[in-house]
């Protein structure tokens, strides 16, 4: 899939914590008592959380979005996702950015980094490192939704004024999956039944 495209457009009992993880975000105001907290990358090592699953691609996608409109909106839109986040996380946010915005490839480019996202309930932030005035520097972005059925949209941007390290590209190569066209290339004619050596 190419990644430059438009854009298409408190713990409880066990039960109803896995409930809650399960459906992150609208649940804790469907079921009192519930209230999931998730960052990713996650805080410690046993904190377990898939950037695969919404809300986090969605929240992600909304935040690079915003930041960019707010910082640089005539500058070209350039982006990075956290260390960790495979392919198939870079697909999903890619289908929800504007035209035109393009996964960071290189150290020198200026480009929105998410550092970390943390959603708790309805309630959202994410942390973007940017080039300011030649300096990397941290924001964050805070989004809401107003109701369980509702989607998270972003509220406002926190600029902070301590210098964060520069961001490195971190976009995985794409995976080659067993029994396709891209597998046999890498495997090569030999090694594939359908194409007998020596034919």
């Amino acid at each position: 899939m190419n990644l430059i495209r438009p854009r298409d457009r408190s713990f409880a009992a066990p039960a109803i914590g896995l409930l809650c993880a399960a459906m992150a975000g609208g649940a804790s105001l469907l079921f009192p008592g519930c209230s999931v907290y998730s960052t990713f990358p996650p805080d410690s090592p046993s904190q377990f959380v898939d950037p695969y699953f919404p809300p986090m691609p969605d929240v992600m996608a909304k935040a690079l979005t915003f930041a960019h409109g707010r910082l640089a909106a005539n500058a070209p839109f350039i982006w990075n996702l956290p260390a960790g986040a495979q392919y198939a996380v870079w697909e999903k946010v890619a289908q929800e950015l504007p035209t035109g915005a393009v996964p960071m490839t290189s150290v020198d480019q200026d480009v929105f980094s998410v550092r970390q996202v943390r959603i708790s309930g309805g309630q959202a932030q994410v942390d973007i490192v940017h080039r300011a005035s030649g300096v990397w520097a941290l924001v964050t972005v805070s989004l809401k939704k107003m109701g369980p059925l509702q989607m998270f949209e972003a509220d406002y941007l926190q600029s902070w004024t301590i210098p964060v390290e520069a961001p490195s590209p971190n976009m995985p190569s794409k995976p080659i999956v067993p029994g396709t066209i891209e597998s046999a290339v890498a495997a090569g004619p030999a090694s594939d039944p359908a194409l007998p050596a020596g034919k």
